[in-house]
């Protein structure tokens, strides 16, 4: 038996994910910048989204994830790996 999905959890094209996150974050996010994370990526990150036909699909979860990963503070090198 399937369990039942969240309406975050289930795939939507990118560009009703651009109006969603209009929406939740409420900033502007602009479907080429969606497109730019899923086909070239962020900090060596990649937004996961399925091609179906010519049309890219992601669920909401997945991009709060993102989001949220890219946010993080990277690890800074100590001094000492600077001088060296």
């Amino acid at each position: 038996m399937r369990e039942p999905q969240s309406e975050n959890s289930q795939l939507k094209p990118l560009h009703e994910i651009a109006t969603a996150l209009r929406g939740i974050y409420g900033r502007t996010v602009n479907y080429s910048t969606l497109y730019r994370w899923v086909t070239r990526g962020i900090r060596g990150r990649k937004l996961k989204a399925t091609a179906i036909g010519a049309r890219w699909y992601c669920d909401l979860d997945s991009v709060a994830s993102f989001i949220s990963t890219i946010s993080m503070p990277s690890p800074r090198t100590s001094e000492a790996e600077v001088v060296a």
